[in-house]
Parts: structure tokens; sequence; C-alpha cells
């Protein structure tokens, strides 16, 4: 479940919706909605840690590129 809360984190999922079918079609009373946000909520507090760390190196490469993107491209002159 590490892993698939790890994915469920990442895409902000906080929904799963179950449902059974009979030969393809749904009927809403069988459709039904499942809070995993306990779930994931969890897993973040368990990774305190690791996405402080995460976050530090996504700020860096936001930095970095904004710095990149802010300098002047060289002026190609012949001479």
């Amino acid at each position: 479940m590490d892993e698939i809360y790890r994915r469920l984190w990442v895409n902000q999922t906080l929904y799963f919706m179950f449902a059974e079918h009979f030969r393809g079609s749904f009927e809403p009373r069988d459709v039904q909605p499942m809070s995993i946000a306990d779930g994931v909520a969890r897993w973040e507090g368990v990774h305190e840690a690791l996405l402080k760390r995460y976050h530090a190196v996504v700020m860096e490469i936001m930095r970095a590129t904004r710095s990149l993107a802010n300098r002047k491209a060289p002026s190609h002159s012949k001479g």
C-alpha cells in the first residue's frame, strides 16, 4: 500500500469509485465513492521528512530554471 499511497498523494486522489455492473451496465445504487483521504494523510505524515527533501529539490529546480530563463541570450553578430 505504501507505493499506492505515494502515487495517490502525487496526483491528489482522495476518492475511489467502486462499482458493480451487470453486463456492462452500471446502476447508480451500485456505484459507491470511498474516501481514501485518511490513508493518504497517514502516508504523508509518515513520509514528512522525505516530502520536505522533495519540496526542497523541486524549489531548487524552479529557482535554477527561472534563473536560466531570465538570462539574456548572447547576441550573435557577424563582424
